[in-house]
């Protein structure tokens, strides 16, 4: 299969999104199947343990969730390549021997997000305990602005997917003029699946009340929940990555071709 060609206008680019999932399908799941068994041992751990150890908890136990993460960001990475160097020239992540450029893109995501958890979490606690509409107001553009400056650096994640040199700063400067068009068009190409994992949702949510009203199923609810948990997490979140992925790529892809300013 021939390489990715970039697309700058967002509609024409989601098109593109879309065409290039449709025909590499059978690579994602190339890809896919060997993370399966982890990322499906990570939530049934989870909900194992929540059910027997965590049953009074709002939260729950979740550390083998953040170990799954890991496991999508493998196939993250992987994804980049297939789009940049090709269905036929890429090689995929190990996840057991990451390379060191694959641990900064793993490093930077757990960083970046870690933060904005952080910042995000703290202000939203300090607008419901206050109560008071200028907390909520910044809370809102605080949250809002770390969203912004968090696609501002997003090119980081597929240069260093392929192994590129770039700082921060490159990042922040390369995705000037692309941000919208890497949002829009990755809103785009996902709809369909934002749709459908709506609907499923729906419809896992009615099954599920009839199953607790009419069968007894005794406190395991975190089990329960898997019937919801494990199609959206080996199907419909993969599916999204890639989708996402591969916008952000078209545009990294885009800025380096076309830019004097990107990255060597």
């Amino acid at each position: 299969m021939d390489h990715y060609q970039p697309i700058f206008e967002s509609k024409e680019a989601a098109r593109n999104i879309e065409d290039f999932i449709d025909a590499t399908k059978a690579e994602f799941w190339r890809i896919f199947k060997p993370l399966m068994p982890f990322i499906a041992a990570c939530h049934i751990l989870d909900a194992v343990i929540s059910d027997l150890f965590f049953a009074e908890s709002k939260n729950g136990f979740s550390l083998f969730g953040i170990i799954s993460a890991y496991f999508v960001t493998v196939l993250a990475i992987t994804w980049h390549r297939v789009v940049i160097h090709g269905p036929d020239n890429y090689t995929p992540m190990n996840p057991f021997k990451p390379k060191r450029h694959e641990l900064a893109f793993v490093g930077m995501g757990f960083l970046l997000g870690l933060i904005v958890v952080i910042i995000s979490g703290g202000l939203v606690f300090g607008a419901i305990v206050t109560s008071s509409p200028i907390m909520v107001l910044l809370a809102v553009v605080v949250i809002l602005a770390l969203i912004y400056m968090f696609y501002r650096v997003c090119f980081y994640f597929p240069a260093k997917a392929v192994n590129s040199g770039i700082t921060l700063s490159q990042a922040f400067r390369l995705t000037n003029g692309y941000l919208w068009k890497t949002i829009s068009s990755t809103f785009r190409a996902a709809l369909w699946t934002i749709l459908m994992v709506i609907a499923f949702v729906l419809a896992m949510g009615v099954f599920l009340t009839f199953i607790l009203m009419f069968i007894p199923f005794g406190g395991a609810i975190e089990i329960l929940s898997l019937i919801v948990v494990l199609p959206m997490k080996l199907y419909f979140e993969p599916l999204l990555t890639i989708i996402g992925v591969t916008a952000l790529s078209n545009y990294y892809l885009y800025a380096i071709q076309n830019e004097e300013r990107a990255v060597e």
